[in-house]
């Protein structure tokens, strides 16, 4: 039994195809674009896109892994970034708007109305108050699209995350459902009675009867066809979600790390929510029992070190170049990182981040590096302060690459980071999410180079000075 991973990310898809053992046979990947109106907050992307990257995806892999359309027996899984929304006609098919992305903030004004019901809010849905999530997007389009409104008035009207659409276009029987995880991230998702709060949909405007029906993470959900062939696609989670499993079951002596576009902090915190936190309580996975986990956000990663690799070198670069520039950086800048807003523990709108000191190429590259760091190292420490303390950190995703930043991460949180050969952690925890046999074995000691943290006292005084600059900014 082949074992099909889907992960469609914020910046491309991926379908990644193993065997039985967990090899990996084959890979592609399709980038996707990513529309941006600053000035705005506006972050979209385009749907019908989306979908086909996906099919494409699926036809290249299993093609240049050589298998016989007729000898082909595999089972699929879909991970997908979380907390983006799209609108589409329940009986067409067609797309109403456009994916309105995870990191959009356009609806910031609003939501910063409804924040006298916050405390009530995060005990329902284990989520801070914040645009950042589905439900003030989904109120949005209600608001400002003819398409839309439409729709709604003819009762075919379809709203939810982007992995319902991807669902219901992409199999057979055309399904209109959402796993746990992918719910969760409306802020419309009741985390202790896995279902749709109707209190929470009248406070955003939001009618139940147009979000799909809530389901386990593991559940069949329906059958991709492949030059004739059936695929029954069994599971679907959030692409954080998925990484958590990559190494094998979860360890709460880890915190999980996966960093691309967006860094994400994960601490498996068990079957049950943990009390209120300034950070998220996370469903994480969802079949015979819920899993549960504490999470914290930086927005600014990828995207934030994309910015300044277009001003001042090429988008392209290799990390081995990326890390070449860091670590001859003799006077990083800092870096006040509140690129789509601050995300965990402070949860502020982006307040136009900048640099402070040196205006050379490779020092504000370094200093890009080390604000990702030094949010991350921020989140650890609210953990610890919250009783959540971890023997190691556990890293994945494109940007765990640069070894320059591993090393800040594990000197500055005197805890040792281990990376994973493979580092395109998302697939491979889609895999073994789908086989449970590979969940139980744990991956090879050869297979990973770990950072030892070391005394490093121009980086601790530079964190210091940076939190100093971060606080007055939030202050002002």
């Amino acid at each position: 039994m082949l074992l099909l991973a889907i992960d469609q990310g914020s910046h491309a898809t991926r379908a990644t195809l193993f065997d039985p053992v967990g090899n990996r046979l084959a890979s592609q990947l399709i980038p996707i674009h990513t529309q941006h109106n600053s000035p705005h907050h506006h972050v979209e992307q385009q749907a019908d896109e989306i979908v086909d990257s996906i099919r494409r995806c699926i036809a290249k892999v299993i093609k240049s892994a050589g298998i016989a359309p007729d000898t082909m027996t595999m089972i699929a899984g879909l991970a997908c970034q979380r907390s983006s929304i799209v609108c589409w006609d329940r009986q067409s098919g067609h797309v109403l708007s456009p994916v309105i992305s995870w990191q959009d903030t356009r609806m910031a004004d609003w939501v910063e109305t409804i924040q006298p019901w916050a405390k009530d809010i995060y005990q329902r849905t284990g989520l801070v108050v914040s645009p950042h999530y589905g439900a003030s997007k989904i109120k949005w389009c209600l608001e400002h699209l003819q398409s839309v409104r439409e729709s709604y008035q003819a009762g075919r009207l379809a709203c939810g995350p982007l992995s319902s659409y991807i669902l219901h276009q992409i199999l057979a029987e055309s399904p209109f459902l959402v796993d746990y995880c992918n719910a969760q991230r409306t802020q419309l998702f009741n985390i202790k009675q896995c279902q749709w709060d109707s209190m929470l949909a009248h406070l955003f405007g939001v009618s139940l009867d147009l979000l799909p029906a809530c389901v386990p993470n593991h559940h069949g959900y329906g059958h991709l066809e492949v030059d004739g062939h059936e695929i029954t696609l069994l599971m679907c989670t959030g692409d954080q979600s998925a990484m958590l499993f990559a190494h094998g079951a979860l360890n709460p002596s880890n915190y999980y790390i996966n960093i691309g576009t967006g860094a994400f902090l994960i601490w498996p915190s068990g079957d049950k929510p943990s009390p209120p936190s300034s950070l998220l309580n996370s469903i994480i996975d969802s079949n015979a029992q819920t899993q549960y986990g504490i999470e914290a956000t930086v927005n600014g990663a990828g995207c934030a070190l994309n910015h300044v690799l277009k001003m001042h070198y090429h988008e392209g670069m290799n990390f081995s170049e990326l890390d070449h520039l860091i670590d001859t950086s003799k006077t990083p800048a800092l870096f006040l990182n509140t690129v789509s807003g601050l995300g965990s523990p402070f949860w502020l709108p982006d307040m136009g981040s900048k640099f402070i000191g040196s205006e050379q190429p490779e020092d504000q590259l370094a200093g890009v590096v080390e604000s990702i760091v030094f949010l991350l190292t921020v989140n650890i420490e609210q953990l610890r302060a919250e009783g959540h303390a971890a023997e190691r950190i556990i890293i994945g995703g494109g940007l765990s690459a640069s070894s320059a930043l591993c090393q800040r991460l594990a000197s500055l949180s005197s805890l040792p980071v281990y990376r994973y050969q493979d580092m395109e952690a998302t697939t491979r925890g889609v895999a073994r999410l789908l086989g449970e046999d590979l969940l139980k074995q744990s991956v090879s000691c050869d297979n990973k180079e770990i950072f030892t943290p070391c005394t490093d006292l121009g980086l601790e005084q530079r964190y210091l000075q940076w939190r100093s600059y971060l606080e007055s900014m939030i202050q002002q």
